[in-house]
Parts: structure tokens; sequence; C-alpha cells
């Protein structure tokens, strides 16, 4: 976590919503990816330096989305997008954990994580809603 008066820019080729949100929630005044010109880095700088922010714009919209997302709704991890990948071709908990190497007590925990941040009632809900934003691709099955 960045300390008082730090300010951090952070200067990546990874721009997936778990490392986003846990640059900016841990303090950092910006993102930016590695294919951004020199121009568009020293600019970032800058502006991170005068105490202001630099978001590039995929960047700033998986933002908008995260905030507009229903409350308690994170982006899922990997692990609960493999698991929401065996919900939805029809695997039971006992399944999930024998496939991914895991106590069927952490598979549980993994579904009840995505129907919280999905807002889903039931499996097959989380399964149809994360098809419709497009997290789930369900024609392959995951």
């Amino acid at each position: 976590e960045a300390g008082p008066g730090l300010r951090v820019l952070v200067f990546t080729a990874y721009d997936t919503d778990e490392r986003v949100l846990s640059a900016i929630k841990a303090g950092a005044k910006g993102y930016l990816l590695k294919g951004a010109t020199a121009a568009d880095l020293a600019r970032a700088i800058r502006a991170v330096a005068e105490g202001g922010s630099a978001l590039e714009p995929r960047v700033a919209a998986k933002l908008v989305a995260a905030v507009g997302a229903p409350r308690g709704a994170g982006p899922l991890t990997g692990r609960e997008r493999e698991v929401l990948r065996l919900i939805a071709q029809g695997l039971a908990t006992k399944q999930i954990a024998r496939t991914l190497k895991i106590s069927e007590r952490t598979a549980k925990f993994h579904a009840t994580s995505i129907l919280r941040k999905l807002g889903a009632d039931n499996r097959a809900q989380a399964v149809a809603l994360a098809a419709e934003r497009g997290l789930l691709d369900v024609r392959r099955g995951g």
C-alpha cells in the first residue's frame, strides 16, 4: 500500500480487472500499459507527480465498470472463473473440487462468492448472468 505522500504510477503489461483494481485500491495514482508512447508515459509521470492521476482509457473503462457493478461485486478471480466454467458445464461441487484438486469446502466457497459477485440467487442464474455480461461463452461451455 502507498504511504502518505507517496505517489505511485503502475507501468505494466497486465490489464486484468484484478490487477487494475488491486493497484488502485492499494493507492496507485496511475495505471499505464507498456504499449504507451514515451509522450504518454511522460504526461502520466507529470500528472501523478503534481498530485493528479493518470489512467489509460482501457483501464479507466474497467474502473467505470467496477464502480457500476452491483454492491459487493468485484471482478471474478481466475479461480472463480474456472469454477464458473465448470458450473456452466453442469458439474456438482464434488466434481468441481476433484477437477481443480481443491477441497469441496473451497469449491463451495468459490461458488458462493461467484453468486454474490454476480448478484445471482442460484447457479443457473449465475451462468445466465455471466453469459449475458460476457464473462462466459456458453456455446463452448466456458
